[in-house]
């Protein structure tokens, strides 16, 4: 399975803009593919896009290859009420810098091997193996 179909199957609400080799492993750059978004302050859904923001965030390796999303999140202003917003981000959580299913697997991972390990073997910090072990889905 090439990236784009392994992407597309687990990650259906973005859409591939382009990825390419870097440094250290596959760099997929992505967005949201949603056509409206409501406004978190007043639920208006009268918004126009602001600005984009990159947020590189770490997913499961494809092969032996680390993969990292470049998630392009766009910032929105409300016409209503003139509160600017970042698009919600469900995929990965708020604030989250890995996709869910990475941390998931860092999980099963660490249930098996012990977190030392899995933080060796994934280049993440003890403290996110720990994390994501008590992480609450």
């Amino acid at each position: 399975m090439d990236i784009q179909k392994n992407l597309a199957h687990f990650l259906p609400e973005l859409h591939l803009v382009w990825f390419r080799e870097a440094k250290e492993g596959l760099e997929v750059i992505m967005s949201y593919d949603r056509q409206h978004v409501a406004c978190p302050y007043c639920r208006s859904r009268l918004t126009i896009e602001h600005d984009r923001k990159a947020q590189r965030k770490r997913d499961c390796n494809f092969g032996k290859r680390k993969v990292f999303i470049i998630l392009s999140k766009r910032r929105f202003r409300c016409y209503a009420c003139g509160g600017i917003f970042t698009e919600p981000d469900e995929l990965f959580g708020c604030g989250k810098r890995s996709s869910k299913r990475f941390r998931l697997y860092l999980r099963e991972q660490a249930t098996r091997k012990g977190i030392k390990q899995v933080a060796r073997e994934e280049s993440v910090s003890e403290n996110m193996v720990r994390r994501c072990l008590s992480e609450v889905n």
